[in-house]
């Protein structure tokens, strides 16, 4: 079994709704939790702006039943 930890990034845009833009794949939990927290940290804004994207957080993928 080939596993992988995959954070999923979202784009989501007023009027336009949301869709995942991109994914990243990571050996430990650890690495996709830092990568998660690293990519959200840029998101300071008190209000949801018009447009933004968001790491979601991090799941287990068996890339062999790709």
């Amino acid at each position: 079994m080939n596993c992988k930890y995959r954070v999923e990034v979202w784009e989501h845009e007023r009027g336009w709704g949301a869709k995942c833009d991109f994914t990243e794949d990571f050996d430990s939990y650890k690495r996709a939790l830092d990568y998660r927290d690293k990519f959200n940290s840029r998101n300071t804004a008190k209000n949801a702006p018009d447009w933004y994207m968001i790491a979601h957080d991090p799941y287990l993928v068996d890339l062999d039943k790709n």
